[in-house]
């Protein structure tokens, strides 16, 4: 999600080279980027590279880089009470061949297998933000309360989560790459409500090893739940 606030000529902006959304916009020099995922990575190495004419900050509630391929045992809320933002399971690998997630400007080093552990691609994220040089830009264990437009430009309040104190700061452009993944979706299930044993969403399985010996039922058959499957087939009762 990409928001400018703008009262200038179009024609005019787009043969300066300025980006541009809703048929105008003024000329762009400071940006904030929420999220530190692949999509924030990328964002932040094409408006923060040398001589790009822009400046600005990554924002990141999680304590390093990675979004959804940064894994953490903890489920459900994090030591500041925010919803845990990944998805990711301990023994995940890719259900995708890493040539089709690669950016085009950075390829994996010394990795001639396709599908991969997550693990690696989160290290492939760690090698990208250090080949770019991203990390001075990275705000870690911020958490941005509130965007609200001020002019032509966005006012961004964000909480620096160790220490609880809130920041504003003004900025021309917002882009928006917090992901879709943290609202896990449950199904209506006639009698779900009613059922006494564990229940619990994709987004919180985490380790095969804490069904051991124990019957599961998985609804859903898309690829995480295949995939969570293959993992508890060989620890579960059933």
């Amino acid at each position: 999600m990409y928001l400018t606030n703008c009262e200038e000529d179009t024609a005019k902006l787009t043969s300066e080279g300025c980006s541009f959304t809703s048929g105008s916009c003024n000329k762009i020099r400071k940006v904030a980027i929420i999220g530190a995922g692949p999509a924030g990575l990328c964002a932040a190495r094409h408006f923060f590279a040398p001589g790009s004419g822009f400046t600005g900050c990554l924002y990141e509630q999680a304590g390093d880089l990675g979004g959804t391929w940064l894994y953490s045992d903890v489920t459900g809320k994090d030591r500041f009470g925010l919803p845990v933002h990944s998805t990711l399971y301990y023994d995940l690998w890719t259900n995708l061949p890493k040539e089709t997630m690669t950016y085009p400007d950075f390829e994996y080093q010394d990795e001639e297998r396709s599908y991969l552990p997550s693990s690696r691609v989160l290290q492939y994220l760690v090698d990208y933000a250090d080949y770019f040089n991203l990390h001075n830009y990275i705000k870690l264990h911020h958490h941005v309360t509130r965007v609200a437009p001020v002019g032509n430009s966005w006012s961004v309040s964000a909480m620096e989560l160790t220490t609880k104190v809130e920041h504003v700061s003004m900025f021309d452009a917002v882009i928006v790459c917090s992901g879709p993944n943290i609202i896990p979706v449950y199904p209506q299930v006639e009698g779900l409500a009613r059922f006494s044993g564990r229940q619990l969403h994709s987004k919180e399985y985490r380790k095969a090893s804490a069904f051991e010996g124990k019957r599961v039922l998985l609804i859903g058959l898309g690829p995480s739940g295949i995939d969570i499957c293959f993992c508890l087939m060989p620890v579960a009762k059933q």
